[in-house]
């Protein structure tokens, strides 16, 4: 029994070994388990920190990127391409550096904002690679990514660290893909199918520069960017400078009376002047001083000069001055001077020159612009010398009209009248009446008038009642476009049974037809009727923006009926007017001279300004 009892006891002492063996590797389990768990935390709790702190730096960096970014902006800069306003638009002269601030924008929202999308458009996709892509002054999209970015290496497409955030360059296509999603695209508006693929498109930001020159903007934006700025409440820049014509949405919107612009959008004004790049106010060891585009230019001329108020091509830096007032004031003249003052007095242009109005006073001018004829160069009191004469039907009463004339009513002075007709059955019928006496040199509009939707019979039955009423000296017409038969070959329904000695019109040479009619103008010797349907053409009829491709200059379809009528009868005109008797000139003498360079010049250029028997008396010769 005692070794039956001793096997028992060893029985239970193994078990209790085997037990105490299996709690103490469970336990070595749990503790091994918790351990491992505790690791583990630890090093996601690690890795988590890591990821913030990357994500701190990635922020850090690129909010420093954005700030040096819009640092560059002056205070108008800022506020346009950073204000409150959905629809932005300038009117700005040349050189204010707004192609130049928006490119930094774009990019600044483009790396703050993921998948921020914007477009830059253009009149065509040339200019857009020119003015905004790479440029001559390092400011263009891909010049700002390469100053700020650092290029990564590997791939043929040029890709670049942007802080942070990286940019791929797209030169085939135009376009900026960053990795957090954004792109930045650039087009032409010259192609129409490729702008209408930006349809149901949706952007944060439409920029169209240089709207002045593009053609579509109007239908663009009606059809595209309006509805793509929805999704993302975006927003649409258009700047520009005043162009040649007055006409388009862009002026519309921009344009100089205030209570007629388009409504709806926010106008900045920015100037040359507020472009510290051709003049910056600097604080140099406890002084300010100013300094122009080229101080920091190699082989410049670094010394500074006392400021007069006069600025010496070869200076480029000023001061000191007595503060930044001063020293501010003296960097206005300096920009102006140093970006178009310099070129507007070496070339001779005058201040009230159109092209100098629009370009460096950002003003909207009629004189000079794309019009046809020069009826805005001469303000209304020197172009106009009485209204209309209208019987109660509506047609001239040109007996009464006669009796406006210098010296007619009193003096019984004689004047002769010659007809210009346009014979237009799709367009309309119009003519115009010229007078003039052998006292004066100048012509006046006797009468014009004009209807759509007349027959030939209808047509010379109108004639007839201008014959009716007075006699005149000279008639002639064109009846292009659908009407030849009327009038070519001296028609005999025309001659012989109207009895209306209509002669075919002149239509050769036409450009120089308008550039005699244009400087008889100038030289006031043309006066017309108040509101005429003349004068209304003559102050729309325009140029087609685009030329030809041997670089001629097209007529727009704007209704230019009158104004034919009124050219065909101002060149058989000529031939009869009144001629000064021109005064003796001495050969050899300076008038001699000057003369003879007269006609070789308008020989060279082909003006034909000899044919013009005023061109010497307005010479003053």
């Amino acid at each position: 029994m005692d070794l039956d009892l001793d096997r028992l006891r060893q029985e239970r002492q193994r078990r209790i070994d085997q037990d105490a063996r299996a709690a103490a590797e469970q336990s070595a389990a749990e503790q091994g388990r918790a351990h491992a768990e505790t690791t583990a935390g630890v090093e996601a709790e690690r890795a988590a920190a890591e990821a913030r702190a990357r994500a701190e730096t990635s922020r850090e960096r690129i909010g420093k990127l954005a700030g040096a970014l819009r640092a560059f902006y002056h205070p108008k800069q800022r506020r346009f391409f950073t204000g409150p306003g959905r629809r932005r638009a300038t009117k700005k002269t040349r050189r204010s550096g707004a192609t130049t601030g928006g490119a930094r924008e774009l990019i600044a929202r483009a790396v703050e904002i993921p998948r921020f999308r914007a477009v830059y458009i253009t009149d065509t996709r040339i200019n857009a690679e020119a003015r905004a892509w790479r440029n001559d002054t390092a400011s263009g999209f891909v010049d700002v990514i390469e100053r700020y970015g650092e290029r990564l290496k590997g791939s043929g497409v040029p890709r670049y660290d942007l802080g942070s955030v990286g940019v791929e360059v797209r030169d085939g296509d135009l376009a900026l893909e960053f990795s957090n999603g954004s792109l930045i695209e650039l087009y032409g508006a010259n192609d129409e199918g490729k702008i209408m693929d930006l349809r149901g498109l949706a952007k944060h930001v439409y920029w169209v520069d240089e709207a002045q020159d593009v053609q579509w903007l109007e239908r663009m934006y009606k059809a595209v960017i309006s509805k793509g700025m929805r999704d993302f409440g975006g927003e649409c820049w258009v700047t520009g400078t005043p162009g040649r014509d007055l006409v388009g949405m862009f002026y519309d919107i921009t344009r100089d009376e205030v209570e007629q612009r388009l409504v709806g959008w926010e106008i900045h004004e920015i100037d040359v002047t507020d472009n510290p790049f051709f003049g910056r106010v600097v604080w140099d060891r406890g002084e300010w001083f100013v300094e122009d585009n080229l101080f920091d230019q190699v082989g410049a001329e670094r010394s500074t000069h006392r400021w007069t108020g006069e600025i010496a091509p070869g200076a480029h830096r000023w001061g000191p001055f007595d503060d930044e007032d001063d020293a501010t004031a003296a960097a206005l003249k300096v920009r102006w001077e140093r970006a178009a003052g310099e070129d507007i007095r070496e070339n001779g242009w005058a201040d009230d020159d159109p092209d100098v109005l629009r370009e460096w006073r950002a003003q909207w001018v009629k004189e000079g612009a794309r019009y046809v004829y020069a009826f805005h160069s001469k303000p209304e009191h020197e172009l106009v010398y009485a209204e209309q004469r209208l019987d109660v039907d509506g047609f001239p009463d040109l007996r009464a009209a006669m009796l406006d004339l210098p010296g007619h009513k009193l003096e019984q002075r004689p004047y002769f009248l010659a007809l210009g007709a346009d014979l237009g059955t799709r367009a309309a019928f119009a003519f115009c009446i010229w007078a003039w006496s052998l006292r004066d040199p100048i012509l006046y509009e006797l009468a014009s008038w004009k209807r759509t939707g007349l027959d030939y019979d209808e047509m010379a039955a109108f004639l007839v009642a201008v014959r009716a009423q007075v006699g005149i000296s000279l008639w002639t017409a064109d009846a292009g476009g659908g009407g030849k038969p009327a009038v070519m070959g001296w028609s005999k329904k025309w001659v012989d049974r109207y009895q209306i000695p209509i002669i075919e019109a002149t239509k050769h040479n036409k450009a120089i037809a308008q550039k005699q009619y244009n400087n008889d103008i100038r030289q006031g010797l043309m006066r017309f009727r108040k509101d005429s349907p003349l004068i209304v053409e003559g102050r729309a009829h325009r140029w087609k923006a685009l030329r030809t491709e041997d670089g001629k200059e097209v007529e727009d379809s704007t209704p230019h009926d009158a104004l034919d009528g009124s050219l065909y009868a101002h060149r058989e005109s000529h031939h009869h007017r009144y001629r000064p008797e021109e005064p003796k000139v001495i050969p050899g003498s300076p008038e001699s001279v000057i003369r003879e360079e007269r006609e070789l010049e308008a020989a060279n250029c082909e003006q034909d300004d000899i044919s013009d028997p005023y061109s010497f008396h307005r010479a003053g010769r």
